[in-house]
């Protein structure tokens, strides 16, 4: 009997660290997406600018 817990606790455990590192890589994604946006509307900010001087 303890061993059936034991192996349903540990196969929860894997379940939690595969949800975790989902979880993870998609704030990696996005934090790295907004990264690009920020840089790409920057250098539009920065080319309206050029022009209108």
């Amino acid at each position: 009997m303890s061993n059936k817990i034991l192996d349903l606790f540990l196969k929860n455990v894997e379940m939690n660290n595969e949800h975790l590192r989902k979880f993870y890589n998609n704030i990696e994604i996005t934090m790295s997406f907004d990264v690009d946006t920020t840089e790409n509307y920057n250098k539009e900010i920065s080319e309206e600018l050029l022009e209108t001087v």
